[in-house]
């Protein structure tokens, strides 16, 4: 038996795909939002790289948001679509949260449920172009889709820390928030190939939210989905159906000018543009201080490791199917053809790194694991309805019953009141509406004592201009205007809770290995701060090297 010829182009070759995938999304989304009520109410703000987002954020309240998270090699990433988003769900729900961070998981939750919608559509889709009826195309994808949650909704196994949990889909924290639309990316390019023009409009624009969202991903995705269309415009052309429609290609073109326009008018208008500094950092990288091949392979290997048993059963059911069964050969030799080029390219991205190569640093293309868990179910269930009508409804209860319990869907979130309870004490020196420095060594705590300082009325600059990317130019001193109270963050100082600072306001946090001292020393206005590169002799940059990374924005202090 083989699978059957695609059917000519049109909306009605797929009914019930576009149902299937807003059913999937809304169930998701509406399942965020039950269980992080209470946090979605709260007024906590957070700190490190989600308190650095905010503050990015801050700057489509009074001119362009063009570009992205902060990268700690010195540009920020290429564009603003997932801060975009986020800020306009704090803007709607503003007055449904407890404050703007509260507000912004809305996004987060909204972009999870359309990622995981369209991924389950595309499913669909799929079932459908090997001979699924709509009901069991719709279960295939269900089951898909419940598989992936359950991988990204349960421990920490990307680092093997049980300890910790890691809810991928509800944490707003970048590298997580791209594995969703690479999953659905992957999926995108296994029906362009075949030569589908929802394939080619889904990849197009799945592949332009990654590239807003990482630096490193452009080298992945472009070469993808050009060898994606490729491969389709052969297909559809050996099956006599000529190229791509007009009106598939007008909307793709679309797509890429919509996602062009903030990264080009950000070189007009702050020329040379973060585009141009991303490209010049990049052509640093690998001259020295960069992962080595092995490790790279060993970032990369890592991910299967950090499979979950029941993704595995289905990956090896669908293995036993694509060898057993002709049907089932084509559509997994495509899909490990994607699979081989995505690690291919991967593998040459990330060996370019500027510095040494973190585990979260290879997040996004963890997505190509639910993808190819998603062919393996289509290959199974479409094996299993050809001998057993109601298999796919079987094998649905099944996949949900053994994979919910084991699923979570609670923002990974530690609240430490320390930040809080810091600016609260220092506000009396500054008087409502007023500015106050702060300096220290890392952004990210500085970015969530601004928020803090914003939410009384008052607000914080720093010094500190190489951290202008993060903190936001907006938020840097003005040399000729320092404000007339400044402090200098102390932060990490092992201490007693009856030997209080001498010299500043100091607070006791409990971290993981036993009390730490934060601090907020008070300064003169415009001291120098050697140690922080503050009023001390410039010295020349060097023309070549890899960029130094910014310090840990944790600051070592608990999360």
């Amino acid at each position: 038996m083989t699978s059957p010829a695609p059917p000519p182009h049109g909306a009605s070759r797929h009914p019930g795909a576009l149902a299937t995938g807003a059913v999937v999304a809304l169930v998701l989304f509406v399942a965020l939002v039950a269980v992080n009520w209470t946090l979605i109410r709260g007024d906590q703000l957070p700190r490190g790289d989600l308190a650095d987002d905010m503050l990015l954020m801050q700057r489509a309240d009074h001119g362009w948001l063009l570009t992205g998270h902060y990268s700690k090699y010195g540009p920020n990433h290429p564009g603003p679509w997932f801060l975009s988003v986020r800020h306009l769900a704090g803007v709607l729900a503003a007055g449904v949260a407890g404050g703007p961070f509260g507000a912004q998981l809305f996004g987060t939750y909204a972009l999870s449920a359309a990622f995981l919608g369209l991924f389950a559509g595309l499913v669909h889709r799929l079932g459908s172009r090997v001979g699924l009826g709509t009901a069991a195309a719709a279960a295939t994808a269900a089951i898909a889709a419940v598989l992936a949650v359950h991988q990204l909704g349960g421990i920490d196994g990307f680092t093997g820390n049980t300890s910790r949990l890691r809810v991928a889909f509800a944490n707003p924290w970048m590298p997580d928030a791209l594995i969703l639309p690479f999953a659905a990316f992957c999926a995108a390019l296994f029906l362009l190939v075949e030569g589908s023009a929802v394939g080619l409009v889904a990849a197009t624009f799945c592949g332009a939210v990654l590239v807003h969202g990482y630096a490193t991903l452009p080298v992945v995705v472009g070469p993808l989905w050009l060898g994606a269309v490729v491969a389709g415009a052969r297909a559809r052309r050996a099956a006599g159906r000529g190229f791509f429609p007009a009106s598939t290609v007008a909307a793709g073109a679309a797509i890429v000018a919509a996602f062009a326009a903030p990264l080009l008018a950000d070189a007009a208008l702050n020329p040379p543009g973060n585009l141009w500094r991303i490209v010049e950092t990049a052509s640093r990288g690998g001259t020295g201080g960069g992962p080595s091949p092995r490790e790279v392979v060993g970032a990369l290997a890592h991910q299967w490791l950090s499979l979950r048993p029941l993704p595995w059963i289905w990956l090896l059911a669908g293995l036993v199917a694509a060898v057993l069964v002709p049907a089932a050969r084509p559509p997994s030799a495509r899909a490990a053809a994607v699979a081989t080029a995505v690690a291919v390219l991967a593998f040459a991205a990330y060996l370019r790194s500027p510095g040494g190569i973190d585990e979260y640093q290879t997040r996004a293309v963890f997505g190509i694991v639910p993808a190819l868990v998603a062919v393996a179910v289509v290959d199974v269930v479409a094996t299993a309805a050809r001998r057993f009508h109601p298999a796919p409804l079987v094998l649905l209860a099944l996949t949900v019953a053994a994979a919910l319990p084991a699923t979570r869907f609670a923002t990974p979130w530690a609240y430490r009141p320390y930040v809080r309870q810091l600016a609260e004490a220092a506000a009396p020196e500054v008087p409502r509406g007023g500015t106050v420095s702060i300096d220290g060594r890392g952004p990210g705590m500085l970015a969530a004592l601004f928020l803090e300082f914003d939410r009384l009325g008052i607000r914080g600059c720093s010094r500190t201009t190489r951290f202008a990317h993060v903190l936001t130019r907006e938020r840097i001193c003005d040399p000729a205007a320092l404000p007339p109270v400044a402090y200098r963050l102390v932060p990490n100082l092992p201490c007693h809770p009856d030997q209080p600072h001498p010299s500043g306001r100091s607070i006791m946090v409990f971290g993981e290995e036993g009390p730490v001292c934060l601090i907020l020393e008070r300064i003169v206005p415009g001291e120098p701060l050697p140690g922080l590169g503050i009023g001390a002799p410039r010295r020349a940059t060097p023309a070549a090297g890899p960029a130094a990374p910014l310090p840990d924005p944790a600051d070592g202090l608990p999360p």
